[in-house]
């Protein structure tokens, strides 16, 4: 959640996928505290990745600081009996911190959000199976309110036509499979924002709908874009999202 709330506010469009109704899973239930490893062999075989003369320094100086905390008298938080050996110094309250990351991604200019409720169904390698090889995409799986699941795809770098087809490596088209999103710098693709682009396609393209007439079905879609166009000149974007969509509805249920 830090990293996500830093990037977000950073400038970088952001998705946090967790599995549960709530963020922070287990450490919602955390005091704060951390619990260190007796040696230096234990520290790296847990965090290889971390900078070896900053692990050995922060091991072997852990310590001699607590010492220097309690020599100086610096003002630390009560003990708790048969717990702690040495008091909290500061407590930290995380499911707080929790919240105010939140607010922070939810709030940032870049349309990041956070979905509860979503699994990850697959991660997309940029050469799949390839050792080491980059991940820029993911399936995911969302719980909605009505109980249904619904699949997503988020993905970077795809090929796309004029009609916002996403297209293989050999440019052939992918049926029944378009393209709403933003791109990196904040240029929509297709001429419109990518929000509205995916709520046309969430509420057009539902799979159980596409199996018929999808070519009819994908012209009534091109009519309605440029119907919202239309109305957004006079009637604001929200109110031209909320009456094309409701008209698109209808359309096809006729």
């Amino acid at each position: 959640m830090a990293c996500a709330a830093f990037v977000a506010q950073s400038g970088a469009r952001v998705l946090v996928v967790e599995k549960q109704d709530t963020v922070g899973g287990s450490s919602n239930y955390s005091a704060g505290m951390f619990w260190a490893p007796q040696t230096y062999d234990k520290l790296r075989s847990w965090v290889p990745d971390g900078g070896p003369e900053l692990q050995r320094a922060w091991l072997n100086e852990y310590l001699p600081a607590v010492q220097w905390m309690r020599e100086n008298q610096v003002p630390i938080a009560e003990r708790f009996d048969g717990i702690m050996t040495i008091g909290i110094g500061f407590p930290i309250q995380i499911p707080h911190l929790h919240s105010l990351h939140r607010k922070r991604i939810e709030s940032s200019k870049t349309g990041s959000d956070i979905w509860t409720n979503t699994s990850i169904v697959k991660l997309i390698q940029e050469s799949p199976c390839a050792p080491g090889s980059r991940i820029n995409g993911a399936i995911v799986r969302r719980v909605q309110s009505s109980g249904r699941s619904t699949p997503y795809v988020t993905y970077g770098g795809i090929n796309i036509d004029k009609q916002g087809h996403a297209l293989t490596a050999d440019k052939t088209i992918i049926p029944e499979l378009l393209v709403a999103g933003v791109d990196a710098g904040g240029f929509s693709n297709l001429g419109y924002a990518g929000g509205l682009a995916l709520a046309f396609v969430m509420a057009f393209g539902q799979r159980e709908r596409w199996h018929e007439n999808w070519d009819s079905r994908y012209r009534v879609f091109q009519c309605r874009m440029q119907e919202m166009l239309r109305l957004s000149q006079t009637r604001g974007v929200c109110d031209a999202v909320s009456i094309v969509i409701r008209n698109l509805f209808l359309s096809s249920t006729n």
